[in-house]
């Protein structure tokens, strides 16, 4: 860890696990060390990289990684609409299968906080939506590299990080944003501190 004050370079959003994961972790380490980064986000969809994994991907290429898994969550009606289903990424959890796939999103970021994580909305759609989610999120995602319009909902909310999230699937693709593949050039500079105790 650097000085207090420092900050982070910050590949964040990276998905791993369909097809061979140890390909894809190497080959996103390598990116991520190609680039500068300090720390990268290694997960997928209800799946988190395990934490050998992320060790040999340190050692190998000199990045400080984070466990992350993408949650697909529910949240109830919204102004008397139908349910919502919502993605949010958990960042710096011990263990995703606390996690079911389609739980109830306060449930869930109630584990988040529990355990010490942060809570990331990802590639938000909806102002009301996000205004309902707000006092339970850590960070949400402006840019996102498949979703290329510009989500700025919470330029008025500085409590809310906001996130340029990468959402680049590295499995046997081309790198590049507008292939609906995810976009490895964005990244999120943070306080050195914003993950606090990062779970091995």
């Amino acid at each position: 860890r650097g000085k207090v004050g420092d900050t982070v370079r910050f590949l964040s959003h990276v998905h791993i696990h369909d097809g061979d994961p140890d390909a894809n972790a190497r080959i996103a380490g390598a990116e991520a060390r190609k680039r500068g980064y300090t720390h990268l986000a290694m997960g997928c969809h209800n799946w988190a990289c395990p934490a050998e994994l992320m060790r040999v991907v340190e050692a190998e290429y000199r990045v400080k990684t984070i466990r992350y898994s993408e949650l697909d969550l529910t949240v109830g009606r919204l102004a008397g609409g139908k349910a919502e289903r919502v993605q949010v990424l958990a960042y710096n959890l011990p263990d995703y299968r606390l996690f079911e796939p389609l739980m109830p999103f306060l449930e869930a970021a109630l584990l988040v906080q529990q355990f010490g994580g942060k809570l990331v909305l990802a590639h938000p759609d909806s102002w009301l939506l996000f205004d309902f989610l707000r006092p339970y999120l850590d960070g949400y995602e402006v840019l996102n590299g498949i979703r290329v319009q510009p989500f700025y909902y919470a330029t008025a909310c500085p409590e809310v990080t906001p996130f340029r999230g990468a959402d680049w699937h590295v499995w046997g693709l081309d790198v590049g944003p507008d292939g609906g593949k995810g976009d490895p050039s964005l990244f999120t500079e943070l306080p050195d501190d914003w993950f606090g105790e990062i779970t091995p």
